[in-house]
């Protein structure tokens, strides 16, 4: 391969690396670690990970393998020697990468501080570059295809969410206001004291500190503004504000009507689902075939694995086999990620194509041309 890595299949498993072999990768590991200069250490030298995918993608070869390579510059290991597993034999594909945390020339090892969240990043910048599904962290995706650092705030509402707890004034603060402010930041005091105004909330000063408090429950207990993060202290907003403004009289009428905080109010019970700013391949083949597919197959249409490819192309999609399982892709953007296609129907697998008349017969060349 281009960057001196090797791609080898190793009794059945895909397996990327850049050793001499797979079968001498462990030797050549603690070899290198024994020669070390700076790499004494009673730490085992190797370091795994995991990276999965959700049930229903089923990425390419050269897709998980540049996951591989950036999740392992991310870590700051693209020069350390590693091995990798590609696993297909579960519902969720995965890859194993054991990597020797002692640099193979300098004997410097990396002792790998922030790990979890430089993994985090790396895979919200995965799923951008990939059109991976979204998936947890602490890190996670912003509009404009931001990636921003979820602050406790955030994880405290989660962990409510998923509790069951009713709302505190401070969820409400950042899942209103400090939410919209950071989808579409302002640049002055007024801006500031009028979004916080929308959702019957203002600004106040205590011993020094900015404080937010309730615009219709003025006895309530307000909440630091820094607790929202390093961003929304005084000297920051100073800063980029200028000398404080204070709060208009009449800020509440320039905002028509405000919203409201209601501490009795009923917050779901487990964490939203996010929805994702573009309809992904997915979601796609979903809306158009779950429900289409067996239909078309109980009045008879779906005889011969040619008649499912002239239904799929209609879409635009096609059907190929990919790590011992029927896959979806876009005929039209090759960048996306192909899905299971058990996901989109669950009989549309390689089993029961194969039961069809003529059996299964890949996808014509000219299949988009026919329909």
């Amino acid at each position: 391969m281009a960057d001196g890595c090797e791609w080898v299949n190793f009794y059945g498993v895909t397996c990327f690396h850049n050793c001499g072999s797979v079968e001498s990768a462990a030797e050549e590991m603690d070899m290198t670690a024994l020669e070390a200069r700076f790499g004494k250490s009673n730490s085992d030298p190797v370091f795994h990970y995991i990276l999965s995918w959700q049930s229903h993608e089923s990425p390419r070869p050269e897709q998980i393998y540049d996951s591989v390579r950036h999740t392992l510059k991310a870590l700051g290991l693209s020069s350390h020697q590693y091995v990798s597993a590609v696993h297909t034999d579960t519902d969720n594909l995965h890859v194993h990468i054991a990597v020797n945390r002692v640099h193979p020339k300098t004997g410097y090892i990396n002792d790998l501080s922030f790990s979890k969240e430089k993994l985090s990043r790396a895979c919200r910048e995965l799923e951008l570059r990939h059109g991976f599904s979204p998936d947890n962290g602490c890190w996670v995706h912003a509009p404009g295809n931001r990636i921003v650092r979820r602050t406790s705030a955030e994880r405290d509402r989660l962990n409510a969410w998923r509790r069951g707890k009713k709302q505190t004034l401070k969820e409400y603060i950042a899942d209103t206001a400090i939410a919209g402010l950071r989808e579409k930041p302002v640049s002055d005091w007024l801006s500031l004291h009028r979004r916080l105004a929308k959702d019957g909330l203002y600004l106040a000063v205590h011993d020094g500190e900015f404080m937010v408090m309730d615009g219709w429950e003025r006895s309530r207990a307000g909440v630091a503004l820094s607790t929202f993060g390093p961003s929304w202290n005084g000297q920051k907003l100073a800063q980029k504000f200028g000398e404080y403004l204070p709060v208009p009289q009449d800020i509440f009428s320039q905002v028509g009507t405000p919203g409201r905080y209601d501490p009795d109010a009923e917050v779901m019970t487990e964490r939203p689902v996010r929805v994702s700013e573009t309809e992904n391949l997915h979601q796609y083949a979903c809306r158009h075939f779950s429900q289409r597919l067996p239909e078309l197959a109980r009045a008879g249409h779906l005889e011969s694995t040619l008649a499912v490819h002239h239904v799929l192309a209609e879409a635009g999609l096609w059907l190929t086999k990919q790590h011992g399982h029927l896959v979806i892709c876009d005929g039209y953007d090759h960048n996306q990620t192909p899905v299971r296609a058990d996901s989109v129907w669950p009989l549309l697998t390689l089993t029961n194509l194969e039961s069809l008349e003529g059996g299964w017969q890949p996808v014509p060349t000219d299949i988009f041309r026919q329909v």
